[in-house]
């Protein structure tokens, strides 16, 4: 019996990290994409994704509140949220810089209503892919040597940039960095 449904515009990189998620941890979710229905207003009210509406009416908003849940009912994987509560901490700061800074930046190069406004998101892309890039100098992964949600968020925020053809040639800890959490068996089934 499905545990839910987890709504997700499959094209944003805030849900495609879930998506791969919910796929390794073999768990019995369905998934809706929100651009192939017309009443999602009427579902959750601040439209915003991904959303999680278990079968027994608990309503879970919000990326990391959706990723935590959803490793937690695998009843495995919790690794993948640090394993000490030092390595938590960081997998959740590390997660929310992604969020909140590379994903923001990343909606102004999308959508600016000015050049200056693109030009300024992309100057600040460029430090912060330096910042992370830099502390990649001593570790695999963003946390130590151990994969978390946050390098999972990380990786396909970071290849959406790229994507974007940003320049990335220079950041070559990131280009490392990429390639090993390509290696991963969350991510390796979609590269």
């Amino acid at each position: 019996m499905t545990l839910g449904t987890l709504y997700v515009n499959a094209q944003f990189p805030r849900n495609s990290h879930v998506l791969k998620l919910v796929r390794y941890l073999g768990l019995d979710i369905d998934i809706v994409d929100v651009r192939e229905i017309n009443n999602y207003a009427e579902i959750y009210a601040l439209h915003k994704v991904p959303y999680f509406l278990g079968t027994d009416g608990f309503k879970l908003p919000e990326a990391y509140a959706v990723v935590c849940y959803l490793i937690d009912l695998s009843g495995d994987h919790g690794d993948l949220l640090g394993r000490s509560t030092k390595e938590k901490a960081l997998n959740t700061a590390w997660y929310s810089l992604v969020n909140m800074e590379i994903i923001q930046r990343y909606g102004v190069l999308l959508s600016g209503k000015t050049q200056q406004a693109k030009d300024k998101a992309t100057a600040e892309l460029h430090g912060l892919l330096e910042y992370i890039d830099d502390a990649l100098a001593t570790r695999e992964f963003l946390i130590g040597n151990s994969f978390t949600v946050s390098d999972l968020f990380a990786h396909d925020a970071i290849k959406t940039l790229h994507g974007l053809n940003n320049d990335f040639k220079s950041y070559t800890n990131i280009n490392r960095y990429l390639g090993s959490c390509g290696c991963h068996p969350c991510i390796a089934p979609y590269i």
